[in-house]
């Protein structure tokens, strides 16, 4: 069987589990960020040294309401605290995204945490926030032009990688919520990654369909370039 060292989540379904258990907005985006902490604890169980969690779209950010925003944002700031004081305390946390866009307040949290857990020993623990694939592409390759014009780069695929907010491959994508697509999600990355895609809401994501998408992965052929 292969081994797994680096997984990434795409958490689908926080607003259709609040419709259907009749949950206000807050609610359901609680369990959704609870199941984040369950996840952690599910891949390092597993031997798993990397994760990375899809936070917040960068098209969820700009056309959600001020209101579910700030509950998103706000949740997502008081489980960066209890990453860093609680079960995750030895992970090492990396944020990526259009940071830029998001509150200062906010932002200056997220290098506090990636400085205050750079020496951590445990997993890594990635998150994008703001983030859309394209805009990363985008970016990496106005990037590479500016410094290419500059004599600064030399115009190959690895400098064009150096470029891209996280360059890290995942051995397997999970998503949930019934959606078959990875809408965006590490595109470059994720080239030849196993995409498991469960049918379960976030919140709902349970210890034996986790269970069943490292089995799918295990047991798959790795056939890059095929």
């Amino acid at each position: 069987m292969r081994s797994l060292s680096s997984i990434a989540v795409i958490p689908d379904g926080n607003r259709r589990y609040a419709r259907s258990s009749g949950l206000n907005s807050r609610e359901a985006y609680v369990k959704g960020f609870d199941k984040v902490k369950s996840v952690v604890e599910w891949a390092r169980e597993e031997g798993v040294e990397s994760a990375t969690f899809w936070a917040l779209s960068l098209d969820n950010f700009t056309k959600r309401s001020k209101t579910e925003l700030d509950v998103v944002l706000s949740l997502l700031e008081d489980r960066i605290d209890e990453f860093l004081s609680e079960g995750s305390r030895d992970a090492r946390l990396n944020f990526f995204g259009r940071l830029d866009l998001l509150p200062e307040k906010l932002s200056e949290k997220f290098l506090q945490a990636e400085k205050q857990s750079s020496s951590n020993q445990g997993p890594q623990l990635n998150f994008a926030v703001a983030y859309n694939g394209r805009d990363e592409l985008f970016h990496a390759a106005k990037k590479l032009a500016e410094d290419y014009k500059r004599g600064e780069a030399i115009l190959t695929p690895e400098e064009f990688e150096k470029r891209l907010y996280y360059r890290d491959a995942p051995d397997l994508v999970i998503r949930t919520g019934s959606t078959n697509r990875l809408s965006g999600f590490l595109p470059w990355q994720a080239e030849y990654s196993e995409l498991f895609f469960s049918q379960q809401l976030w919140p709902e994501f349970s210890r034996d369909e986790f269970n069943r998408a490292i089995e799918f992965y295990k047991n798959s052929e790795n056939r890059k370039g095929c």
